[in-house]
């Protein structure tokens, strides 16, 4: 069991740097570990396992810690690079690092896209098995520092403390989503709670939503962060979430906040990946004059500049009662979490909009929506043509497995391709039962599919030409 997990984590090794834009490439290697503090893993424990990855190169064994990989922790990999994972020096111990990209990048129909969410991320599986990682390290560690063989300084061992208590907080049953490509918003609430010294709420209710995009980011923080806009967006604080969640001081992200702002001002600069398959234009452009009589009543039109770039434009903010999603989000959202919120040591850097308690939705901005399924703010619905369907009609139970390959794209609905016989069917519900995480189960709290039923009484014909215009934006 352990030398399982050791394997698995002997993937991380690699670090080699992929070609982009300088925007890109820039954003690719953006962390903001500082100070022992952030999203890491304990000091050395890449290094010790390097040999491993050595060994196992290019084996069968590589291929099966690969493909394990993927499926448990949602990890993407690119040109057999793996994705937001680097070691960073830190006062002389080498430290292995999670960047942002490995929540904020992932695949859509094969190609790699920085800005669009993980489809696959997993943290509560990350912690589940990181815990035991973690701690079987720690007690290896301490065995050669107790012989004298390994030295533990005091940054050492907070380094090392900070992250086996992250892997705990990532596997804490009501901090963590039941599956894979969810981010709990309760696990970033927790941190208002901690510093304050209060019991986190066992409510039940997590907030679990899909990772955002970043097309169009510095229009909607004009609105506020997150699929219900709570946070203020400038100065946008709400960036480091995940990293005071894992154990970063106040006072260090005072320290480095011009770094954040620069963050800020470079995913504003990403621009959306065009659809990589043909377009039928003719039904394209019927598509768009319904569109723009339907569908922009909340999403707005889309205009673009004399180099063909999207002109970005705020979103709108749509009540919970008209469009009828899956409140689980906003009932996360409670006034005692709005005053720890509030009187946060960080209160002045991490803010909340106007929007905040009134159980409201953003209507995202569509740029390279053809990238960003499954849909929803909760991913719950599998493909563009789903999303013009009653929720009665829309599959309840899909797998995520691969999510973004190409495999797995389904050209005709725009989304993740569906079981086309009874044994496919019958594979997958045998997955749900044996690994719950890679499939998505609409009945399990948070995850509903309920809502946004507008249009849903168009022709198939006329449906299909709606599809076929989004595909351009």
């Amino acid at each position: 069991m352990k030398s399982g997990f050791f394997a698995i984590l002997s993937v991380l090794l690699s670090t080699s740097t992929l070609a982009y834009s300088s925007t890109n490439e820039e954003i690719s290697n953006l962390d903001f570990y500082s100070n022992g503090g952030g999203m890491h893993l304990s000091p050395g424990i890449l290094n010790k396992l390097e040999f491993i990855r050595a060994v196992i190169d290019g084996t069968k064994a590589d291929d099966h810690v690969l493909h394990t990989l993927a499926h448990r922790w949602g990890i993407q990999e690119n040109k057999d690079e793996l994705i937001g994972i680097k070691t960073v020096r830190d006062k002389k111990l080498n430290v292995g690092v999670v960047g942002c990209v490995a929540c904020h990048s992932g695949k859509a129909a094969g190609q790699y896209i920085i800005g669009i969410g993980n489809k696959n991320i997993d943290p509560g599986q990350i912690g589940m098995d990181g815990v035991t990682i973690e701690t079987d390290f720690k007690k290896f560690t301490d065995l050669l520092a107790a012989t004298h063989l390994q030295k533990k300084s005091a940054h050492y061992r907070n380094v090392e403390d900070s992250s086996i208590k992250l892997m705990h907080k990532l596997a804490d049953p009501r901090l963590s989503a039941s599956t894979q490509g969810l981010v709990p918003v309760s696990l970033v609430g927790s941190w208002f709670y901690e510093i304050a010294n209060d019991p986190i709420p066992n409510h039940g209710f997590k907030g679990a939503v899909k990772v955002p995009t970043w097309f169009g980011f510095n229009k909607k923080l004009e609105v506020g962060q997150f699929s219900d806009a709570i946070g203020k967006g400038h100065p946008p604080g709400w960036i480091v979430g995940v990293e005071i969640t894992a154990g970063q001081k106040p006072e260090v992200v005072r320290s480095y906040f011009s770094k954040v702002e620069h963050a800020n001002d470079l995913i504003g600069a990403l621009k959306p990946p065009k659809y990589p398959f043909a377009i039928n234009v003719t039904r394209a452009n019927r598509g768009k004059l319904v569109f723009e009589n339907t569908c922009a009543k909340c999403h707005g039109t889309y205009e673009y500049d004399s180099s063909g770039d999207p002109i970005y434009k705020v979103p709108k903010m749509i009540p919970l009662e008209r469009v009828g999603t899956d409140s689980d989000r906003l009932d996360y959202v409670t006034e005692d979490f709005l005053e720890h919120v509030r009187s946060s040591p960080l209160s002045d850097l991490i803010q909340l909009s106007e929007y905040a308690g009134k159980r409201m939705y953003v209507a995202p901005r569509l740029h390279a929506i053809w990238a960003r399924f499954p849909y929803l703010h909760n991913g719950s619905v599998p493909t563009l043509r789903d999303m013009l369907e009653p929720a009665s009609k829309r599959p309840t139970l899909f797998s995520l497995a691969e999510a973004g390959e190409y495999k797995r794209f389904d050209q005709k609905r725009g989304g993740l391709t569906m079981p086309d016989n009874a044994a496919t069917l019958l594979s997958l519900i045998q997955d749900e039962s044996e690994h719950r995480r890679w499939v998505y189960d609409t009945s399990l709290k948070g995850q509903s599919n309920q809502g946004h039923e507008k249009f849903t009484d168009l022709s198939d014909t006329v449906k299909d030409d709606i599809v076929e215009y989004l595909k351009t934006l």
